[in-house]
């Protein structure tokens, strides 16, 4: 789970660095050729300017920018970074105040933000906690939540006086323990009162089942429990038929029993009954189900010695304690439960073993595995770590709601705690397998008519961009989705060096402020190639805001013949952007300057070392394909709608 929330986080954070200047970038039409494409990826110019050294800068008009609303981004391909700002100005356009910053590297993720928002009616008032920590030494959470919510903003009836749950867990190497318990007072009868308890344990001999009822029999149900006999016969067939599938035997024994009838509409009566059933020679009818399943499974390949193992490990789990009882009176509830298991890790193993030989269904060329990508070697380390550390991991939950005319209140707790987790993460170490650190704290309450909230989080590993970029790419279709896997994989040669977002709103103004850094962005030439189909190179991408309206300025390099005297309109519009309706200006024929990206200030916004080049960039020759804004927003978008589409829990 947390490899998967890493790869939201860095698609949501990079997608924004990237594609915030989309808000006055490019716009996607057809262009007019002799045979025109059917997706021109740079969009139809409005004007194209042609410089003496053969480039050409593609000009975009966009007057749905909004009023108030101005925009500033810069791309350059050669310095490998990106950078916008937008700025909305409109008075009293939100009631909403806060900032946020994240800053992504290839081994860290931090964020922090604050934010103040009007009071929901339905709250009364919130207190809400949460702090996470996680590092070589110790791992810990608590969270708390306090509030009260107004009944008639939220509809609740008030069916709920009072109610309160508790419940525990402990997950040792080779132990699994969970109990709890529940209380709750309703102020209106649900139903007739009844009683329920039932205990399995296990045994050498086999496992017994030990239950008591007491509650209300229907008319259509009586004759099955009217008498001793009737309800023996009824017991027997119940939970016989269990044994008999398994070729073992089963034993009811009724140790009370009480059938008398009740006033009221229809000929109903009470049963108030205990018994026990012993179950003796199931375990190897079982284990051989287990292997004729695995045998006759046509999607799962396994020998007959690892079917043999898997069923050995899945029956060597030992049931302990698995109990419940309910005690419902007219307006009360009250419950408990508790689960022990014991030897479970070889049914996890078992069920791991399975799932790596379960083969895609052949269903055409796109059949693709559910387990395609999932590292199952990581997960067995984890297990042998568990074993020779001894980790114990428990966590606790306690909640009570409490109704009363002023409103409902609800209270939780929670907390996870570690035993042994520095022995755990020196094993997990010895094994090459990285977990990193982290940080979260999250506070929120409410303040007069407002709620305020801030929080931070920081996650530090090893790879982290890289392991997330893994993960974004497994759970992708090899065929279906060939596109996006280009991406990713363009943008995992990349090599991210850093990127950061900033968000800040206010009363009258909201202000976006986003910026990445690359080692190397050429690294998506071909994904865009091959995705696209251009052989343009775009070298820059510049946007800016004036009157309402954003002009962005695409360089395309090398576009037509480096000699200008050469170059005709002809040439121009051969191009896939310059269309019929693009204005054509040849060299000579203007006098104007563009606008550059700001490639210091982006460093700067960064936080990274500028330093000019030595030498300057080599020009690349025409025909190489090239990389622009819109290969940048699509890479990240695809990534960040990936990740919102499907995924595998890792």
């Amino acid at each position: 789970m947390r490899d998967r929330l890493l790869a939201a986080a860095l698609a949501a954070l990079v997608v924004a660095s990237m594609a915030v200047g989309a808000v006055g970038g490019v716009a996607a039409a057809p262009a007019t050729q002799e045979e025109p494409p059917t997706d021109e990826p740079l969009g139809e110019a409005d004007d194209a300017y042609v410089t003496d050294d053969g480039d050409v800068i593609l000009v975009y008009e966009n007057d749905d920018t909004g009023a108030g609303t101005e925009v500033s981004y810069g791309l350059d391909v050669g310095e490998s970074v990106f950078h916008a700002l937008v700025v909305t100005n409109e008075t009293g356009s939100t009631n909403v105040t806060g900032d946020a910053t994240a800053v992504l590297t290839p081994d860290s993720l931090a964020g922090n933000g604050s934010l103040t928002a009007p009071q929901p009616d339905a709250v009364e008032s919130l207190t809400f906690d949460a702090t996470a920590t996680q590092t070589d030494e110790n791992a810990e959470a608590d969270l708390s939540l306090s509030t009260t919510l107004n009944d008639s903003e939220t509809g609740v009836t008030g069916v709920v006086e009072t109610a309160d749950l508790s419940t525990r867990a402990s997950l040792a190497p080779d132990t699994l323990e969970v109990n709890g318990s529940f209380d709750a007072q309703l102020t209106a009868p649900l139903g007739t009162p009844q009683e329920q308890s039932f205990t399995v344990t296990e045994s050498d001999s086999g496992y017994t089942l030990t239950a008591a009822q007491n509650y209300t029999v229907s008319e259509f149900a009586r004759d099955r429990w009217e008498s001793r006999e009737a309800a023996k016969q009824t017991l027997e067939a119940q939970y016989g038929s269990v044994a008999e599938s398994l070729g073992g035997e089963s034993t009811v024994t009724i140790d009370e029993y009480e059938f008398a009838n009740t006033s009221g509409p229809g000929d109903r009566a009470r049963l108030d009954i205990a018994f026990t059933v012993e179950y003796t020679g199931i375990e190897e009818g079982l284990r051989e189900q287990i292997v004729t399943s695995l045998a006759d499974a046509e999607d799962v390949d396994l020998t007959d010695a690892e079917s043999e193992q898997v069923a050995e490990q899945l029956t060597d789990l030992r049931v302990d304690e698995i109990s419940a009882s309910l005690d419902a009176g007219e307006t009360s509830y009250q419950g408990e439960f508790a689960v022990r298991l014991s030897e479970y890790e070889g049914a996890i193993r078992a069920g791991l073993t399975v799932a790596e030989a379960t083969e895609p269904p052949e269903s055409g060329p796109d059949a693709a595995s559910q387990f395609e990508g999932f590292d199952f070697d990581r997960v067995r380390d984890t297990l042998d770590a568990r074993a020779e550390s001894g980790l114990v991991e428990t966590y606790t939950l306690d909640a009570s709601v409490e109704g009363a005319d002023a409103g409902t209140t609800l209270d939780v707790d929670a907390s996870y705690r570690t035993e042994n987790w520095a022995d755990y993460r020196e094993a997990l170490a010895e094994r090459n397998v990285s977990v990193g650190s982290s940080e979260l704290s999250l506070h929120a309450e409410t303040e007069g008519d407002e709620i305020t909230a801030e929080g931070t989080v920081t996650v530090e590993r090893d790879r982290l961009v890289r392991d997330a970029l893994d993960s974004l790419s497994n759970s992708t279709n090899e065929t279906e989705d060939a596109d996006v896997r280009r991406f990713i994989e363009a943008f995992r040669s990349a090599d991210l060096r850093k990127a950061r977002m900033d968000v800040s709103v206010t009363r009258d103004e909201v202000r976006i402020e986003a910026g990445a850094a690359f080692e190397d962005m050429a690294a998506f030439r071909d994904a865009f190639r091959e995705t696209t189909g251009t052989d343009l190179t775009v070298a820059s991408a510049v946007g800016r805001t004036e009157n309402g309206t954003t002009t962005s300025y695409v360089r395309v390099v090398g576009a037509v013949d480096g000699n200008a005297s050469n170059v005709t309109e002809t040439d121009v519009r051969a191009l896939g952007p310059v269309t019929e309706n693009t204005t054509v200006h040849l060299p000579g024929t203007y006098n104007r300057t563009f606008p550059e990206a700001d490639v210091r200030g982006s460093y700067e916004y960064l936080g990274l070392e500028y330093s000019t080049p030595t030498e300057p960039t080599p020009t690349p020759s025409p025909g190489q394909p090239g990389f622009g804004v819109a290969a940048a927003a699509t890479a990240l978008v695809a990534a960040g709608l990936l990740v919102a589409r499907r995924g595998r829990v890792k």
